[in-house]
């Protein structure tokens, strides 16, 4: 922060992005939460996928990727790689100070989260 008192592009940037990764964050966790127990939950049966179908796939892909590593253990990884993402964007935002190409990541990054829940309903079955 400058000697005046007055923020910096960068850390006004810096900030803005931190709010919006964190309620990027939460929402996703949300998106996730709703495929997780809506369309990849239940036994098969509708509004569930059926077994063997392109749903059920999908479903059992997105939970192998949240089961990485050794049986019963719980790895940061697949937890750290979202985050890893809008962590590095805002860092090149921040550092060019574009506010432009930061606002681009952020719709950008909503848009994977909508994406995100609306493929599993898109596919048959």
């Amino acid at each position: 922060m400058p000697m005046d008192g007055v923020p910096s592009t960068r850390w006004k940037l810096a900030g803005l992005w931190t709010g919006f990764v964190f309620i990027w964050l939460v929402g996703t966790w949300f998106v996730i939460a709703i495929v997780g127990l809506g369309t990849c939950g239940g036994d098969g049966g509708t509004p569930y996928a059926e077994r063997g179908s392109p749903r059920d796939d999908y479903c059992n892909r997105l939970g192998d990727y949240w089961e990485w590593g050794e049986p019963g253990n719980l790895h940061a990884v697949p937890f750290l790689i979202p985050l890893l993402v809008p962590v590095v964007i805002g860092i090149v935002g921040v550092w060019r100070r574009s506010a432009r190409f930061l606002a681009g990541a952020a719709i950008a990054l909503a848009c994977f989260s909508v994406a995100y829940l609306m493929v599993p309903y898109a596919l048959p079955g």
